[in-house]
């Protein structure tokens, strides 16, 4: 697996789902993260491993939805939800740039963004606090 397919990025959308067993069947899920090679998804129902469905999503800024073939890599239940892991099996090129350019646009954001914490606090505490 490359570095590519490793990179991802934090982000809660919606993304709609049709299983490829019952194409006029639509899901709702919430996402978790993206990558170039799939999604992480917060389902109310569980999926077995191997199953495959279209996905549509769109990014935040995004003025075109996203759409790919993906199988459901695992699927496990936490807090009463269950969270899926799924990989794209086809191979858009216009989806893999946008995603890839997203997670680069987060990253550098999140690099730029002030640190928070105690150090930071005491940067812009009132010297009147330490006398």
């Amino acid at each position: 697996m490359s570095k590519l397919q490793l990179a991802r990025a934090d982000v809660e959308i919606v993304v709609t789902g049709r299983p490829l067993l019952a194409p006029g069947r639509k899901i709702r899920f919430r996402s978790l993260d993206v990558g170039v090679g799939g999604l992480r998804l917060r389902s109310s129902q569980p999926f077995p491993t191997g199953a495959c469905m279209h996905l549509e999503f769109r990014l935040p800024n995004s003025p075109l939805p996203l759409r790919g073939e993906v199988q459901v890599r695992f699927c496990r239940e936490e807090d009463g939800e269950h969270i899926l892991g799924v990989a794209f099996v086809d191979n858009v090129t216009r989806r893999n740039e946008t995603v890839l350019a997203f997670i680069q646009q987060t990253q550098t954001t999140a690099n730029r963004e002030p640190r928070r914490g105690w150090l930071t606090w005491l940067n812009w505490a009132p010297l009147s606090l330490f006398k």
